[in-house]
């Protein structure tokens, strides 16, 4: 099956295949509230966005993963990125969990 133009939607945010015309937004994003992602790397500006993207999609043309940016339906508005990751390319036997810390 084809992800390259799968979109999930939802009330307040859909998911989008990630692009390069994300980058703006993306950076915007990265620009809010370090709290928020003080427990992932968080590309920071223009050149590290474009790196991220770029990464992202390398992984979905390897068939590794499947990204995504985050937009807010209210506004259209970019807010961040996503991906589905396969097992394998992060070394986890098939089934394994990846768990965050939980957020304060």
């Amino acid at each position: 099956m084809s992800t390259e133009n799968l979109t999930l939607q939802g009330k307040s945010i859909r998911l989008e295949p990630l692009a390069h015309h994300h980058v703006r937004g993306l950076v915007a994003a990265a620009a809010g509230d370090p709290t928020l992602y003080r427990w992932s790397p968080v590309p920071q500006g223009k050149t590290e966005a474009e790196r991220y993207v770029d990464t992202a999609l390398a992984w979905r043309d390897a068939g590794t993963a499947v990204p995504f940016a985050i937009v807010r339906m209210q506004d259209q508005v970019v807010i961040g990125s996503d991906s589905l990751l396969e097992h394998r390319a992060m070394g986890l036997a098939p089934g394994a969990s990846v768990i965050s810390p939980p957020c304060a």
